[in-house]
């Protein structure tokens, strides 16, 4: 029996700020064998968190049972075996090991909590989720043990009578120490999409000054003050050191929160929205996750179906004047560690007059808000043929006016409204995009290897960003990130080839099979599997996974793999072909009973938000004496 223990790890540390706990080490340990151990799983986490050192944990629980690391999002996933680890879903303490966030090389060991996971059947095992968001209190423990300080809290325009405030994201935000004789800078930090900022700094930072007959400041936190420009680095916020001095900002602990605001009203004069692409949905950073083969992030995924291309963009420039963009795509590739392909390498935009279909035309660009007597008003604004011209630049203000129009705002209420930018660009469909077909249904049978002129071949494309500004006379300027280019990606939208047989019933699908001569056929297809495996399932028990009862092995390594074993590059150097006629199975069916055995693949595909499911064959099922 297999245990997969889910979850996500983040803190919080200012209220209403959530960030990831990234590159975070989360592991499981055995809860002590003692009363009360019932109790505290069902406790809060407040009442179980507690920083410590590995070796406490070591001794105030019954060992390590296993451990993972949280990708970007947080997230993790711990796999426990019923006999090589000796787990049978009792309860378990998770506890982190967690990096300096401020940068330096020691590591703060906390008990998170003690947890009965709620085990679910699922499809290879007993599954659990689990969720937890270290309170401000908890992650200021953490950072005391560290000695690192922080300061946290969000950007928002200035209150006004006639507009509510707004979260000002992509903002630059540093942190100074009004010292006795200097300015000490304590870092930076970019708001996100709601405008929060964090910036972690060492007492270092602080305390260092040049004289050397003053080798410590005479207070004994930092006095802070803050400077804010936009992302074209205009100053919004310039402090002077005697704001340092106020009541909130005066000889603060390790854990501060500052709000700030900024006089500006978005999308007019000097917008700090910069306009850029950044990323292949939320998982694929475009400059820095594929790698020179076109996969992208550490599982080397393709790319599949509608590709939400994100970024940010304001409404207008400094200037005044529309912000227009576009998505160009060819099938010309180059290595993305090569200089960027030349704009005459691409001939086909995203949405032009030919090729409208590329467009995916139901993907959200953002929304129109407002807040009135009965709530919240929203708008959703998606991007359609008709705001392109046809060479397929985009402009967000005409698609925000059909919004407008669609929804018959009058043209006196829509000032009111406010434009909150969800981040995505442009959604492309690729399967307009790709022409690799399926293998043909009858290409081959069960057990038989796939001819290479039927199999399905690895597709490669090149993504350009361009941007522009327009004035109202129809004058052009490109902006800086015109030009952004993905050299090669992957893309795939075909079906993976499967076939299952029981040669034993070629005579009649009702005649019983001895058990001692059970055979299986197969053949699986597909350039980018990420896992296979056949399970057999007696009508008295559950699933098999067909594993060798002595060694624990994979009876056919062949067809079983698995992408939590294996990595992304050796998945990606695996054959794309698995075929065997004689897949000798007697040894899983000991006794006369009826069974069901199912063959279920997983494409390594994804689409920037999600990755390809389990797809499974028909079950074929038999009667063996």
């Amino acid at each position: 029996m297999q245990y997969t223990f889910n979850g996500t790890l983040c803190r919080r540390p200012c209220p209403g700020m959530e960030e990831p706990m990234a590159d975070t080490t989360v592991v499981l340990y055995r809860a002590p064998d003692e009363e009360g151990i019932t109790r505290a799983a069902s406790a809060r986490t407040k009442q179980t968190f507690r920083v410590g050192t590995e070796g406490e944990l070591e001794e105030q629980t019954r060992g390590r049972l296993a451990s993972a690391e949280t990708d970007g999002s947080g997230s993790f996933s711990v796999t426990l075996d019923q006999k090589a680890d000796e787990y049978f879903g009792d309860p378990i303490v998770v506890a982190a090991r967690i990096p300096d966030p401020a940068g330096g090389d020691d590591v703060v060991h906390a008990t998170v909590t003690v947890v009965q996971p709620d085990w679910m059947e699922g499809q290879e095992g007993m599954v659990a989720e689990w969720d937890e968001c270290l309170t401000e209190s908890q992650w200021c423990s953490v950072l005391e043990a560290f000695d690192t300080w922080m300061v946290c809290g969000q950007v928002t325009t200035c209150a006004d009578e006639e507009e509510p405030t707004v979260p000002v994201p992509d903002l630059s935000v540093t942190a100074f120490d009004a010292d006795i004789i200097q300015r000490d800078e304590l870092g930076t930090a970019t708001t996100d999409s709601g405008g929060w900022y964090s910036i972690y700094y060492s007492r270092e930072d602080f305390e260092e000054t040049p004289a050397p007959f003053m080798p410590i400041e005479f207070r004994g936190g930092p006095d802070l003050f803050f400077r804010v420009a936009s992302s074209g680095g205009s100053t919004l916020i310039d402090e002077e050191p005697s704001d340092g001095r106020e009541p909130g900002r005066e000889d603060v602990g390790h854990c501060a929160h500052v709000d700030l605001c900024v006089d500006f009203t978005p999308g007019d004069g000097d917008d700090p929205i910069p306009t850029a692409w950044t990323r292949v949905g939320t998982a694929f950073d475009v400059d820095a996750d594929f790698d020179d083969d076109g996969y992208a992030g550490s599982m080397k995924w393709g790319l599949t179906g509608t590709l939400r291309m994100t970024g940010s963009t304001p409404r207008s420039t400094g200037g005044g004047n529309d912000v227009e963009y576009r998505f160009l795509v060819s099938t010309t590739t180059a290595d993305n560690s090569d200089p960027p392909l030349s704009s005459g390498a691409f001939t086909a935009a995203v949405g032009d007059q030919n090729n409208p279909n590329l467009l995916a035309q139901s993907v959200e660009v953002g929304m129109l808000v407002r807040f009135t007597a009965s709530g919240l008003e929203r708008y959703s604004v998606t991007a359609t043929r008709d705001d392109m011209d046809n060479q397929g630049w985009f402009n967000i203000n005409d698609a925000i006016q059909r919004t407008f129009d669609e929804e018959g705002i009058p043209p006196s209420a829509r000032s009111s409204f406010s434009w909150l930018d969800t981040d995505v660009l442009l959604g492309i469909d690729t399967e307009h995009l790709t022409t690799e077909s399926d293998v043909p249904d009858g290409a081959a049978q069960a057990g038989d290897d796939i001819d290479p002129a039927d199999e399905i071949g690895v597709e490669t494309f090149s993504f350009r960003f361009e941007a522009r500004e327009v004035t109202p006379s129809g004058g052009i300027s490109y902006l800086p990130a015109h030009g952004q280019t993905l050299n090669r990606a992957v893309v795939d939208n075909t079906s993976a080839f499967r076939k299952l047989e029981l040669p034993q019933q070629a005579s009649g699908a009702c005649d019983p099979i001895s058990t001692d001569d059970v055979d299986l056929a197969y053949t699986i297809h597909h350039p980018h599997l990420r896992d296979a495996e056949i399970q057999l399932k007696p009508n008295n028990a559950g699933w098999n996974e067909l594993e060798d009862t002595e060694t624990g092995s994979d009876v056919d390594s062949e067809v079983s793999f698995y992408s939590a074993t294996l990595s992304g590059s050796q998945l990606k150097a695996m054959q794309s072909t698995h075929y065997n006629a004689e897949f000798d199975i007697a040894d899983e069916v000991p006794e006369e009973c009826s069974y069901i055995v199912e063959l279920r693949t997983r494409k390594r595909l994804h689409t920037g938000s999600s990755s390809a499911n389990w797809s499974r064959l028909p079950p074929i099922s038999f009667w063996a004496e």
